[in-house]
């Protein structure tokens, strides 16, 4: 379930940025970020960059809910500080307004209006990083032996 979820929010991702022309590290020319499921291979961050990389980091059931946060990092190539942070703000605002305007992914994913973002005080430069937080509900789980138990089985 979770996976599809990563799979539809990847989706949407995709459908903002597959105009954007941003810078490749190390390469000529420009593209649009790669969009990636789990985490941004570190051994190969300078060819991969520009991406996005969407994940769940946590998870709870309980009695009322049962929530998933969902983190989203941009990570992009500018050698000029101020485009990179202009850039970083217009994809962090574009994809936040995108993902509250959705509200229900598939009929079963709720997604939380509070997103939470930060674009961490250092950069590895020239890299820019940014993240988006956000929470979703979905249908709890909860026991199902309770008939058995009370059957006496």
């Amino acid at each position: 379930m979770i996976r599809e979820l990563e799979k539809y929010i990847s989706n949407i991702i995709t459908e903002i940025t597959a105009n954007e022309e941003l810078p490749v590290y190390k390469e000529e020319g420009k593209r649009a970020p790669k969009i990636i499921t789990g985490f941004l291979p570190i051994e190969e961050a300078e060819t991969t960059i520009p991406a996005i990389a969407i994940r769940t980091t946590n998870g709870k059931n309980d009695l009322n809910e049962k929530r998933t946060t969902l983190k989203i990092i941009i990570a992009l190539f500018f050698t000029e500080s101020e485009k990179g942070y202009e850039k970083l703000n217009d994809l962090i605002e574009r994809i936040s307004k995108k993902i509250i305007e959705t509200g229900v992914i598939l009929e079963k994913y709720e997604i939380l209006p509070d997103i939470i973002w930060e674009i961490p005080e250092e950069q590895p430069y020239p890299f820019w990083i940014g993240i988006v937080n956000f929470n979703v509900l979905y249908g709890n789980e909860y026991r199902n032996d309770i008939n058995d138990w009370l059957d006496g089985k």
